[in-house]
């Protein structure tokens, strides 16, 4: 392809599918690492985040390798793919500003969360009714969280249940008098 840069232009197709395969099993060995040290990196989030980062990097570029880098960046910036792209990357530079710099574990964790789903939706958006499939499961879940959100009007407590609390709330001594 004219479009791709001269280094990626020379590179005979053994060697892309070579070095597909080195980053893909790189990023593999990464996951791998970080399932295996899960009880050890769960006291150490911000290491675990970075070596989970490290894998889905790999994991991302090594397909770029075999289309091209400028197809592949075309690709991933395409309309159906935006939201994916900007997702996975902000998470991942996220993740490294948050682990390194301010070396806060919880805002790692959220953003590896971040960072991970996009990355299952990358994958799974390539299945046959992949797309399909996830837009069900999102809809599914934001039904799921309205729900759990939605304050109920109801009152599960009777009256004469709700009385006692009141009193324990409002004065101590009034409620052991309720009470005996």
């Amino acid at each position: 392809n004219n479009t791709e840069p001269g280094w990626y232009s020379s590179l005979s197709m053994w060697e892309r599918y070579s070095l597909f395969f080195i980053m893909f099993l790189a990023s593999c060995f990464c996951f791998t690492v970080c399932f295996l040290l899960l009880p050890v990196l769960s006291m150490k989030p911000r290491k675990f985040a970075l070596l989970w980062s490290m894998g889905s990097f790999l994991f991302i570029t090594s397909f770029g390798v075999i289309r091209g880098p400028y197809t592949y960046i075309k690709h991933l910036f395409s309309k159906d793919r935006m939201v994916f792209t900007v997702a996975f990357f902000l998470s991942f530079v996220a993740v490294i500003y948050f682990s390194v710099v301010v070396q806060s574990s919880i805002l790692s964790v959220v953003a590896i969360l971040i960072e991970s789903i996009s990355l299952i939706y990358y994958v799974v958006s390539y299945f046959p009714f992949g797309r399909g499939a996830l837009t069900w499961i999102r809809s599914a879940g934001v039904r799921t969280a309205r729900g759990a959100l939605t304050i109920k009007t109801t009152i599960f407590l009777k009256k004469e249940e709700l009385t006692p609390l009141f009193f324990f709330f409002l004065n101590k001594k009034k409620f052991l008098n309720y009470i005996y």
